[in-house]
């Protein structure tokens, strides 16, 4: 991660500092997979900032992204698989997670891989089952090239709508013990 500290331009600013950098995220083979950027700060009262809004901060206007929420959730899978049945498969995932998952020689572990992305974005959102959000709120999806992503339904898109969400990254690991899946939401 590299990251810069920046007055503002605007000496009536209220944002003393904002800190602009660039986090990148490596394969384990060392390969850049993605390059994040960023800007926070926070006003004197302590509040956060809405990063990349403030022109003073941004002179040149250029489009910034910001992260919008983090989300991150580890699944025991032998206690999940342990709790898995049809009526708990139905409950939790759609049909094209079902789908999928099924087809796998470990299934359970891509079910928890899928369960795991759900509460990891319910995080992002900062929301969960008690303030209206279902588990088929989340879908974790597949591309050609066989990469996940998410779409969201009901509850989970109006949130993102309301946090100003544009883009979401979803990333998904699995082993014998465990199911992990990481959540970043992203605004501008």
């Amino acid at each position: 991660m590299s990251a810069d500290r920046i007055r503002c331009a605007d000496a009536a600013c209220a944002l003393p500092t904002v800190w602009r950098g660039t986090i990148s995220l490596w394969t384990k083979h060392a390969q850049p997979i993605s390059f994040l950027r960023f800007e926070a700060g926070l006003r004197p009262s302590g509040e956060a900032t809405h990063p990349g809004t403030h022109r003073e901060c941004n002179p040149a206007g250029e489009a910034s992204a910001v992260i919008v929420g983090v989300g991150i959730d580890i699944v025991d899978l032998d206690r999940f698989r342990g709790g898995l049945s049809d009526t708990m498969i139905a409950e939790l995932f759609l049909p094209g997670e079902i789908e999928y998952a099924s087809s796998q020689a470990r299934s359970w572990e891509n079910f928890g891989a899928r369960f795991a992305a759900k509460e990891a974005v319910f995080k992002a959102l900062g929301a969960g089952l008690a303030q209206g959000m279902r588990w088929h709120d989340v879908e974790v999806c597949r591309d050609k090239s066989g990469a996940v992503f998410l779409r969201l339904h009901g509850k989970a898109t109006e949130l993102a709508r309301q946090q100003g969400v544009t883009r979401s990254f979803l990333s998904l690991s699995h082993t014998g013990t465990n199911a992990i899946a990481v959540a970043i939401l992203e605004g501008e």
